[in-house]
């Protein structure tokens, strides 16, 4: 067993549903596999504890919400290539075949283009921004951005602001907030502000200045203990 590379989230409905994503743990070939539950998304009935899996082919999703009937996520590609998908039931997102990265040697061995078999991503970060948690932004504080999808980053330390087009199908902008500090997740205040777990244990809240909505004020890093 070896966690690296295998990160998940885990979301709870009302509905009796959870919805539950997995890396490949090292184990790329199992992703592939039906009867494998490495890579995949998967739905779970809090009532009869029963699974099905949703999608294939993840290779390491960190990210995952769900926006009325639509499931996205992220995921960090192999040196390169991190990934916004949109996740359809019964679709296949190419790992390990296809990706828009490189080994860590620097081998280019993977298809570029997902070929019919395989789901394309719907936006991909080449190089790698460490791709974490996602969000779709509604609330007062920053009026613009709402119905932007957020992406949290690691090794980026930004929070990428995303704007998809009337269709839902295809990202039309992508922006950028520099916090300074990798970010593990992201949720959105009942007053609209963003609120921030940095991987070193701080609480970061982001709020617009009252000069211009599209600037914003980072408060200073809280220490948890």
């Amino acid at each position: 067993f070896n966690a690296h590379q295998s990160g998940g989230r885990v979301i709870s409905l009302e509905n009796d549903k959870v919805y539950f994503s997995t890396g490949d743990f090292r184990s790329r070939h199992r992703t592939q596999k039906i009867d494998s539950i490495f890579g995949k998304v998967i739905e779970i009935d809090k009532i009869s504890k029963n699974y099905k899996i949703i999608s294939i082919g993840h290779r390491n999703p960190q990210g995952l919400i769900i926006d009325g009937e639509t499931i996205l996520s992220t995921e960090h590609g192999p040196f390169g290539g991190d990934e916004l998908n949109i996740v359809l039931q019964g679709r296949n997102y190419g790992w390990p075949s296809s990706a828009y990265g490189f080994t860590y040697g620097l081998e280019n061995i993977y298809e570029l283009d997902h070929n019919e078999k395989y789901e394309e991503p719907i936006y991909f970060f080449t190089p790698s921004i460490g791709i974490s948690e996602l969000t779709i932004y509604k609330g007062s504080e920053f009026p613009r951005w709402n119905d932007f999808i957020f992406i949290t980053s690691l090794k980026d330390m930004t929070i990428y602001t995303l704007k998809l087009d009337s269709e839902g199908t295809s990202i039309i902008h992508v922006g950028e907030i520099y916090i300074g500090e990798r970010i593990r997740d992201i949720t959105i205040a009942k007053d609209g502000r963003l609120v921030l777990a940095g991987d070193l244990g701080s609480l970061i809240v982001v709020s617009r200045t009252d000069k211009d909505l599209s600037l914003i004020h980072i408060s200073e890093p809280t220490r948890l203990l």
